[in-house]
């Protein structure tokens, strides 16, 4: 029996979540922040944000080992993510969800702490940081191949069981989202797009502190977080309409916050494309 090939492709913004911005379930349109040009075609969701052997772990002669192990996890938690997405965006068109004090379910909300978290500690920045930080730390007791083996133990526990007690980046990274109120906003038309870095982050850095959550769900949903205020307990797990205001917060939220690609489930207007060079410049 032939044996499948092993992935080389290795997306850190999965196809999963990409997807929910396709017309047609494959392929979403592009645009790049940085030459100002959009490609004319809708390319294949697989064909973006990957890096070849991402996640994969190395013996000490350079050959892969425990091959697609973090790839594989990945896969399966995917699977889980993308439920929870088609959920999410199910239950938005129920008009009574709009008068419900929880929305998400507590699984739903779990779901989407971690996928979340997974976007930050996957990002490649984040693992070459991670592996810089270990060979400035072991100095000549470890090479690039241990430090970067390290990186992904540390980022990406996901292939064992998860040990809320373990030291690894993960854990903190999730504690972040702890006691943060939940919001869906759903917007009456497809107005959203999404980028490179989807996940976009407001706050301070000493101390460490959030104060606002902000990802794009599909062309037309976005969830926000904030930290949970018990002066407005009835705004925690809420669906929301929202006004064009928001709408037009949402938006500039990812196009300065991408780091090189737009993508949108439909082209790109001239009038857009004006608009996101003028937020970049300005921001």
């Amino acid at each position: 029996m032939a044996q499948n090939k092993p992935t080389t492709d290795e997306h850190y913004i999965p196809q999963c979540y990409l997807k929910q911005f396709s017309s047609d379930g494959e392929r979403i349109y592009q645009y790049d922040v940085l030459s100002g040009k959009q490609t004319p075609v809708p390319v294949p969701t697989k064909s973006v944000c990957y890096q070849k052997h991402l996640y994969e772990f190395r013996d000490s002669s350079g050959a892969f080992a425990y091959r697609n192990l973090i790839e594989k996890s990945f896969g399966i938690y995917e699977g889980e993510f993308a439920k929870t997405f088609r959920s999410v965006i199910s239950k938005s068109r129920i008009e009574a969800n709009y008068h419900t004090l929880c929305f998400l379910s507590p699984k739903e909300k779990a779901l989407l702490v971690f996928f979340l978290s997974t976007m930050i500690v996957r990002n490649p920045d984040v693992l070459q940081a991670t592996q810089e930080t270990a060979l400035e730390f072991f100095g000549d007791q470890i090479t690039e191949i241990s430090a970067r083996n390290l990186a992904l133990q540390t980022c990406l526990p996901i292939y064992k069981a998860l040990d809320t007690e373990e030291r690894n980046l993960l854990n903190p990274v999730m504690w972040f989202f702890e006691d943060m109120s939940f919001q869906i906003g759903v917007a009456d038309s497809e107005v959203f797009f999404t980028s490179d870095s989807p996940v976009i982050l407001f706050g301070t850095n000493q101390p460490v502190k959030l104060d606002e959550v902000i990802m794009p769900i599909s062309p037309n949903i976005v969830l926000f977080m904030k930290p949970y205020d018990n002066t407005r307990r009835g705004f925690y797990n809420r669906l929301t309409e929202l006004r064009p205001e928001d709408i037009k917060y949402v938006n500039k939220a990812v196009v300065t916050h991408c780091k090189r690609w737009i993508y949108s489930q439909t082209p790109l207007t001239d009038k857009q494309i004006k608009w996101i060079t003028k937020e970049r410049a300005s921001y």
